[in-house]
This record gives structure tokens, sequence and C-alpha cells, in this order.
């Protein structure tokens, strides 16, 4: 083996840069394998070097022999302490470290290495180094270790040192990767909303996220995992209901979106959605693991939804029944009037009289129908609230028992609503009287106001709602409360749990119908044996003074031989109200339908008054029959009638202007006062 004074010419003169300090401080340089073919130049490996020698020739020598091993080196010589940590970079492939020197050794030399936090493999080179010394320099983290005389296998050292030090950059970076997935794991695992679990086949929890604690009713998961004995009887406490949890992951391994109630550790049940599957581990042992998403609050408002839906479908039946019903009544309740005339027995007179409470009865019902299925149309202004409860609240003392405790809180700065007086005060009547019924034996009955605020989260938890100010209507009472099983049912028109004949049914659907036609929303809170609170929403107006109640208007006056156009395709609607004009001094054509209308308006077109049109007929309705007469005479008196309350064709009526428009059924005098009215011949109250 050649020795450090041999090779001294030759590094010389091979090296393209080298410095030498004269004080004996670091030396660099670089050195390419010869061009003579002893290496070719697809075999150069390039290596960045940093030797702590204080002997420069056995560092040339260290060069020189890396040269011929086929590496291209860029090195630097130290032999002090301060030297090195100057060149010690994380770039170097390798450091070549003599074990003793006059001013630094080795092990200080690996020391500092291992602080700087640098991988890079140091292997010890000595001229002699005892077995002991070689170990405790390995066991400290040294690469390797050579001794001076027998350097030949250095090239094969450093390039395993090299490689062992890759493969350790890489399982760290493997590590660190893992340890950063199992983190982000164990943050996705800790701060889920949905619960997540493990358990055996048994049902015995060996894992539980927070969300799944606290959905099962349990402070922390290690309190869950130590009490809940089998987690799919948990999650289905119904019998029925868990066997076929069971069968499903029996048969398919995996169940998705299966619906439950889950039974918490309070006794509560939740609606939740359960996702799991049946896990097979490499050695065949099975688990369970799943996720649970509570649905409480979207059960909530799906039964909500749908429960408006059957409200709407009602509503929308209600209406066509109630325009069938008050073609029939309105007959019923004009003939009566028209009996008393000729009838002189005592007897008949009551009969009659019972005819007509009856059918007055029959109307208020139909009223109601048409109020819950779309609202009734009707003049809205400002009212305050505070007074209507007031006098509602006197009637409800001289008439309720007295055992029943009546309170109030009325605040004077309520804010006033828009809307129908009427209507409101039968909401407030309505509600007073089911919590008087609640109340057999006696009670507290609560009614009061209040101003609210409505936020977004109210508003998207209560269909029908919007943002805003409202005036809250409460009414309370301590009575039997309702059942769960009925609280969806209770705006059903004629559903009632009250005996046969103690009701119809009708009260609270009213209270639906109008509170939603004035943009309101209810709230119920209900519970069985400790009472019921109802909380009507009304939007708030601009405070405003309400007037005092208007006169009411004369019974209808006489015709004076004014010529009248009636058209209306039921037979018995026509009979009875063209009897009852022609007795009150108004003379009646006929017609059946829109087309029939205008055959014999161009027939009378020159004496006819006034033209009666029921709006819902075949043929041509009723919106077209005026349409078309007002081309002809745009300045013809008409009435409209209607049996179906609000509907597009009265909407359209409106948009025609100057018609004024009668609900069916009506008696005699409201529509002699409305012909009068159109004649000029009584005021309309406010100039109207």
């Amino acid at each position: 083996m050649e020795t450090a004074e041999s090779c001294a010419d030759s590094v010389a003169q091979r090296a393209r840069r080298a410095e030498l300090d004269p004080a004996g401080g670091p030396r660099s340089g670089r050195l390419e394998p010869p061009s003579n073919g002893e290496a070719t130049p697809s075999a150069l490996k390039p290596l960045r070097l940093l030797i702590v020698e204080d002997s420069p020739h056995d560092a040339e020598l260290i060069v020189r022999l890396l040269v011929r091993a086929g590496y291209t080196c860029d090195w630097t010589q130290v032999d002090r302490e301060e030297d090195f940590l100057r060149h010690l970079q994380p770039d170097l492939d390798v450091i070549l470290c003599d074990c003793q020197m006059p001013e630094f050794d080795g092990m200080q030399a690996l020391k500092l290495v291992q602080e700087s936090g640098f991988s890079i493999p140091l292997i010890i080179v000595s001229g002699s180094i005892g077995e002991e010394t070689a170990v405790a320099a390995i066991r400290a983290g040294a690469a390797d270790y050579l001794l001076k005389d027998r350097l030949a296998r250095m090239g094969q050292a450093i390039e395993h040192a090299i490689e062992q030090n890759r493969l350790r950059l890489e399982r760290r970076a493997m590590t660190e990767a893992l340890g950063q997935a199992e983190s982000r794991y164990r943050g996705i695992f800790e701060n889920a909303v949905e619960g997540i679990f493990q358990a055996v086949p048994e049902g015995r929890l060996l894992a539980a996220n927070p969300a799944m604690a606290r959905i099962l009713g349990f402070a922390t998961p290690a309190e869950a995992i130590g009490c809940v004995d089998d987690i799919l009887e948990q999650l289905c406490p119904e019998p029925a209901r868990c066997g076929e949890l069971r069968q499903l992951l029996a048969e398919h391994h995996l169940v998705a979106g299966f619906e439950t109630q889950v039974l918490r550790r309070d006794g509560a049940r939740i609606w939740a959605t359960v996702n799991c599957r049946v896990v097979r581990s490499a050695d065949g042992a099975t688990h369970f693991e799943g996720t649970v998403e509570e649905t409480t609050e979207r059960k909530k408002l799906e039964e909500q939804l749908f429960r408006a839906q059957r409200l709407e479908s009602v509503g929308r039946l209600a209406s066509g029944i109630a325009h069938d019903l008050n073609n029939i009544l309105l007959p019923i309740l004009m003939t009566p009037g028209l009996l008393r005339v000729t009838l002189k027995d005592e007897e008949s007179i009551k009969m009659v009289d019972a005819i007509e409470i009856s059918a007055r009865r029959g109307a208020d019902i139909v009223r109601q129908l048409l109020t819950f299925g779309r609202g009734t149309d009707s003049a809205r202004i400002p009212v305050q609230l505070r007074g209507l409860v007031q006098e509602m609240l006197n009637i409800v003392r001289e008439t309720f028992p007295k055992n029943i405790t009546i309170r109030c809180s009325l605040p004077t700065d309520v804010w006033s609503v828009r809307g129908d007086p009427t209507q409101l005060h039968q909401v407030m009547m309505n509600l007073c009287v089911n919590a008087r019924d609640a109340m057999a034996d006696g009670g507290d009955l609560l009614v009061a106001l209040e101003n609210r605020e409505v936020d977004a989260e109210l508003a998207r938890r209560s269909p029908g709602a919007h943002p805003g100010r409202y005036v809250v209507l409460r009414v309370s009472d301590s009575g039997t409360g309702i059942a769960p099983e009925h609280l969806d049912k209770i705006y059903d028109p004629f559903f009632t749990t009250k005996e046969v004949g103690q009701g119809t049914g009708l009260g609270l659907s009213s209270v639906l119908g109008i509170v939603n036609s004035h943009g309101g929303f209810i709230q119920i809170d209900s519970t069985l044996g400790q009472g019921t609170q109802f909380r009507i929403f009304l939007p708030a107006s601009l405070p405003a003074e309400i007037g005092e109640a208007g006169v009411a208007a004369p019974e209808g006056p006489r015709g004076q031989g004014e010529l009248v156009l009636l058209v209306d395709d039921e037979r018995a609607v026509r009979y009875a109200t063209r009897t009852m004009l022609e007795r009150n001094g108004y003379r009646v054509v006929e017609a059946r339908d829109g087309v029939d209308g205008l055959a014999r308006f161009a027939e009378v077109r020159d004496d006819v008054r006034l033209v009666v049109v029921d709006l819902l007929m075949p043929r041509l309705d009723g919106v077209g029959l005026i349409r078309q007469l007002r081309k002809q005479v745009p300045a013809l008196a008409i009435l409209a009638t209607t049996g179906v309350g609000r509907s597009p064709k009265v909407e359209e009526v409106k948009q025609l202007g100057n018609v004024p428009i009668l609900e069916k059924p009506f008696v005699a005098e409201t529509m002699l006062d409305a012909l009068a009215r159109l004649l000029g011949r009584v005021p309309t109250p406010g100039g109207k």
C-alpha cells in the first residue's frame, strides 16, 4: 500500500484547486480520477468529504485512495474544533475523523455532529485504536472505524455508510409521515361530529371518540367503553330492529344509513343514522367499526315538513269541499227570510228559525275550513294585541269556571301587528277554550304578550318563519297536556280528543290557518299531565293607533225596479237569489254560465243596471265574463260571488278593479247592501 509520502507529488499534480493555510489551518481541494483509463466518467461518484486529521500527508493519502476507488472528491481538512464547526454543513456525504489529535478527537467530533441535527455518517480513522474504544465509538453513533494501515476497504466503508445513512433518512421520513398520518387520524377521530366506535363481535366497545360518548350520554369515551356491554343493543333498543341490524351485518357485513332510535344512558331516546361494517384481520379475528350521526333535529324538521305538506293537501281538499258546501248553504240561508213572510203559525216560524240557525252553523264550519286551508281574504289594519287580549280576558273571567285561575302579562310597550281583529280574537278565544277544556278539575291559565326578535337559527327550525320582529302571544295551561302521538295531528281538521258532541276539531286548524294567513307561525310545548303552552308569533308592524270600530251598515235596502243579470251555474242558487231579489224590488234575468251570460246581456244591454257573477263556472268563468262585459260597457256595475275564499280567480278579479266580491254563503241583507252600494244609494265606508 502506498504511503502518504509516496503519494504527495501525485496528489499535488492532480489537484485542480488547493489552498494551504501557512499557520496550519483548514485545507480544501477537489480531486478527480485521472483520464488515463483508471476510472471511466460513467463510474465517477461525487463525494463531499470533511477530513478531521492533523497530518496533511495522511489526509492526502485518504483522498488519493478515494479517487482511485472512483470518487470525485470535494474535500476539506481541519484539525481544530472551531474549524470543524465552521465547515460542518448538512450537504456533506461523509466525515472521516482521526480518533486522537492534540486539540481535538473523534468522540468530540461525533458529539458535535449529533448535536447539530445533521444526518452525516462519521467514520473513525486511526493509526491505532483499541477494541473497547472502537466498540464505544460504534455505540456512540459512528458509522464505522478504519485503521490507517488497513485503508483498502475505505471506499467500501464509505459506500456502506452513505447507503445506511440514506436508508436511515428514508426510515425517519417514513416514521414522520406515519406520525403525521396518525396525528391527522387522531384529530379526525377526536374532533369528528359523528360518533366513531369499534367493538368486539359480542358488542363490547373497544374504542369510542368523544362524539360517540356524547351521543350515548356519557361524559368521556373511557366511561362509555367501561359501561356499554353491547353497542348494537344500545344503538337499537327495540329487539326487532336490533335483530334486523344483526342480520344485515351477518349477511352483507355492511350496513349503511340504518335509521334507529339510540338509547342514551339517562333512558332518553334520540334519532340517529348508523353506518357499520364487519372487519376481519389477518389472523381471522373480527370486530365491528362504524359511525353514528345524531339526526334528532333533522327528524323533527322532516316531521314538520311532512305535517306542513299534509296540512297543505288537506287545505286544498277543504277549499274544494267548501266551494260545494257554500253553494248548498246559500239557498238554505236565503230561504228562511223568504218563508217568514208567508208563514203565520208560531210552530212553523220556529222550524224556519231552526233551519236558519243550522245553516249559519254550517256556514261557520265552512268558513273555518277555508281559514284553515288558505286563510280568508279580510282587511288588514294595525292592531294592538294588548287591547284585544284584555277584551277577551273580560269574557273569559265571566264565563270560565271559578276553579281556573286566570293570569296575564301585558306590557305596555308591545308592538302592533297588522291583521284582522276578528280573526285574531278568534285565535285567542280558541286557545283559551282549549286550555279550559284541558283543566276540568281547575288549574292556571296564563295569557302573555312579548316582543321578540327572531334570528336566522330560530327561523330555520320553525317552518314558515322568517327572521325579523314578532309579537308573541303565549297561552299556557296546567292541564292534562297532549300525548306525543297526537302532537302531529292537532292541526288536522276534525281531529279531536274530546268526547263526541264536545267539539268539531276545527279550533286549532282555524288557528293555524289564521296565523299562517297573517305571516306568522306557531310553536307548542306540551308534557302529558303537566300542561301545554302555545306561542303564536305574529309579524310586528310600526306602532299605530287603533281606530274606533266602524258603525254597522244599515239593513239591506230595497231595489227600485233595477234590472239585475244573475249568472251562476248552480240552479238552486239562482232560484233562491232571484226570489230574494224580486221580493226586494229588483227585476232579474238569469244565465247558467258565462257564455249564456253574454247572450242574455246582449238582449238586455240597454236596460241592465247590475250584473251578479259567480267566479267558478263551466265554459266561460266569471273572470272571463267580467272582462268581456267591461270591454262592452266599461262603467257597468258588477258584483262577484265565490265559494272558495282566496283563489287565483279572486286575485284576478281584484286586478280588474272596482268589482266587489261576496263570499258564499251570505244572507240576503249582505247582498242587498252590496247592490245598494254599487248603485250609489248607500255610501261606502271610508269613501271607498
